[in-house]
């Protein structure tokens, strides 16, 4: 490919990510200018059925958006081997942005899958330029954790099930 090609390519890229991301909630408040660059240093990542994007204990440092397709995300025997199935539009790993961690599921494509991949670094560096967005992701990611812990917190309550959840922290 010749410059103009690759300089071309990489501009089209670009606009597709950068359209994907404009529709994500958890990215609607970051600046126009920072979702720019971040549309244009994230990639994408195409996945067979059965490929390993990382495992049980591993970080990933990096966070994952589903474009087309499924994933299994699978929890080994100290959770009783429960699994869950992230799809088309849904978010993994938005906690991989601000630390390291390790992961307490392996993610294994269970379809075909094109994902938009965003690293630690590259989001690193984009906070280098646009602090406010270290706080806007934060916060996004504390709301999405009261919602998951809501959504717990009912179904411990038609249980009956007497363990608090991750905001009584």
């Amino acid at each position: 490919m010749n410059s103009y090609s690759e300089d071309n390519y990489q501009s089209c890229q670009m606009k597709k990510n950068l359209a994907v991301l404009q529709e994500v909630d958890f990215f609607s408040q970051v600046p126009p200018q920072a979702l720019k660059i971040i549309a244009f240093l994230c990639r994408r990542m195409f996945l067979d059925v059965g490929e390993i994007v990382f495992a049980k204990g591993d970080d990933p440092a990096r966070c994952f958006y589903i474009v087309s397709g499924e994933f299994e995300l699978i929890c080994t025997a100290d959770s009783g081997g429960e699994s869950h199935i992230a799809k088309q539009g849904d978010l993994v790993g938005s906690l991989s942005l601000l630390a390291r961690h390790s992961s307490p599921f392996t993610m294994t494509a269970s379809k075909e899958s094109d994902v938009l991949v965003i690293d630690r670094a590259t989001f690193e560096k984009v906070v280098v330029q646009f602090p406010e967005l270290y706080k806007i992701t934060a916060e996004n990611i504390a709301k999405r954790i009261y919602r998951w812990d809501a959504l717990q917190c009912e179904k411990r309550c038609s249980d009956k099930s007497p363990r608090g959840g991750v905001s009584f922290l």
